[in-house]
């Protein structure tokens, strides 16, 4: 009894505490999903928040037990997750710095707001694990975080068996430090279940995202323009896919040829992009812009490029379609609403502006194998 007394008194007993605790890795989850490593501009000051609280509420003993749990979990959990990526379960468009943060806030939720776990049956905890576990990687696919080249299914089944054992075993890490949370308190413990709801919550309603603002779509097989010499061709649907920003889904592109497959270098080709939101053209020359600099392409052809686009591109309003046609790689032009907008007679220009979605570099890798036809996409 002494012993559990004593180690009672390690533990921030307000409840305001496991409230913004839960709260806390909420928004760690969501903006490092969302946000990716931009993200750490958020989640590292909330890390330092979190012990200035412990100190505030005078339990300067418990900055020792959180900081030796939280770097354990979180050299875990980043090494597992560089196993499987390396196994090619997971991809990533750049070094993620946000998903080592996430499983520092993690360990750290794992002595506060999801301590309600601990007196579980070793079964119900696996079972936990196995469920959100699994969840947490395939919401973050949804959102364009992490790329699932297995698919949805099988990497869900992968990751569950994984989580069955390792939430039991770093539950059991926790325990290793002699922490004994009461969770005999009923407001304590609806505030834990709270932190567990919200997390349910978020990973449900992902998948949903992608029904947000669409309108609806006439052109399941094929699309028609018009040329400046009033000739109509017909492509074919290689592949299609959606772009997302935060929790809203931009556009849906979709790649065409004359034949319906995809060969590099064969022409004509037929990028149409179809806008679900207003979008004014300084905001779609900034993001071609970021998205030349990411695939490193020289600055003095980026600034030529986009004194093409200045002079070429409208804005765009919700239902808008914008339309690159490469007639014949050395030849392209835009159409807007399928109307002929200038001729770009720059060979380079045409090779760049595909390789935002078809580069094996593209910052979209998830979208690039939708257009290509190597993934389907609900949309």
């Amino acid at each position: 009894m002494k012993s559990m007394l004593a180690n009672s008194r390690h533990l921030p007993k307000h409840q305001g505490f496991i409230l913004y605790n839960a709260l806390s890795f909420q928004l760690v989850w969501w903006s490092s999903v969302l946000w990716l490593n931009s993200s750490l501009l958020l989640t590292i000051p909330l890390l330092l928040i979190h012990f200035i609280l412990l100190a505030a509420l005078g339990k300067h003993e418990y900055h020792q037990v959180d900081l030796q749990l939280m770097l354990k979990v979180a050299a875990l959990g980043i090494g597992i997750d560089t196993v499987l990526s390396v196994l090619g379960l997971f991809e990533f468009a750049t070094l993620p710095w946000w998903l080592g943060c996430l499983w520092l806030h993690f360990g750290l939720s794992l002595n506060h707001s999801l301590a309600f776990m601990r007196p579980l049956p070793l079964m119900f905890q696996a079972l936990l694990g196995g469920i959100f576990g699994a969840l947490s990687y395939v919401a973050g696919a949804q959102f364009n975080a992490v790329n699932l080249p297995y698919g949805n299914v099988i990497s869900a089944v992968v990751l569950c068996f994984v989580w069955l054992v390792l939430l039991p075993f770093l539950i059991q890490l926790a325990n290793s430090y002699g922490v004994n949370r009461s969770t005999k308190a009923r407001s304590v413990t609806v505030l834990n279940l709270s932190s567990l709801s919200l997390l349910a919550l978020g990973l449900l309603t992902a998948p949903l995202k992608a029904l947000e603002a669409k309108t609806p779509d006439f052109e399941n097989i094929s699309i028609e323009l018009n040329d400046t010499a009033d000739v109509t061709q017909t492509f074919l649907e290689v592949g299609r896919g959606e772009m997302d920003w935060l929790w809203f889904s931009l556009y849906k592109a979709r790649l065409m040829t004359v034949t319906g497959r995809y060969q590099k270098g064969q022409y004509p080709l037929l990028l149409d992009i179809e806008y679900y939101r207003d979008i004014v053209f300084e905001d779609l020359l900034e993001a071609t812009k970021d998205q030349w600099q990411h695939l490193a392409f020289a600055e003095n052809d980026i600034q030529r490029w986009l004194s093409l686009l200045t002079a070429t591109w409208p804005d765009v309003k919700q239902g808008d379609h914008l339309s690159f046609k490469v007639m014949d790689g050395q030849t392209s032009q835009f159409f807007f609403n399928h109307q002929p907008l200038d001729i770009i007679h720059d060979a380079d220009f045409a090779e760049a502006f595909l390789a935002i979605w078809l580069s094996k570099d593209t910052s979209r890798p998830s979208l690039r194998a939708q257009l290509l036809g190597e993934k389907p996409c609900d949309c």
